[in-house]
């Protein structure tokens, strides 16, 4: 090989290897366009998340509230139905004594025929 060739040979790798370097410069910036890319749409993703998390975290609150405040008014129905059951027997009670010693002649009693059909667990969930 004379030196003619031998220089040709070296341009011509000198021009793959520049070519090469090139090559490999876009690939990088690409590679660092597509990352910084990747970075920027989670950001948005998280700031989406945190968005949701916040509305979420609000409807759970409201809930609680809610469940609270029924919990509380539940409460207050059972002691009422607890007390109400407290007046049926002790009106009961008194209808009992009432109709056993015949302190009213029959004719005087209202509805006599309902009477017995009430009882204290009527009420009870």
């Amino acid at each position: 090989m004379g030196s003619a060739q031998k220089r040709i040979s070296y341009d011509e790798d000198e021009e793959k290897r520049k070519k090469r370097m090139a090559s490999n410069r876009d690939s990088a910036r690409r590679s660092r366009t597509k990352k910084q890319q990747q970075v920027t749409d989670l950001i948005a993703e998280m700031s989406h998340l945190q968005s949701q998390n916040k509305v979420i975290m609000g409807k759970i609150n409201e809930a609680t509230n809610m469940f609270v405040a029924v919990a509380s008014e539940n409460n207050l129905l059972r002691a009422q139905i607890s007390e109400l059951n407290e007046k049926l027997c002790s009106l009961n009670s008194v209808l009992c004594f009432v109709e056993k010693n015949a302190l009213v002649e029959p004719c005087q009693v209202p509805y006599p025929a309902q009477a017995g059909t009430f009882s204290a667990n009527m009420f009870q969930f």
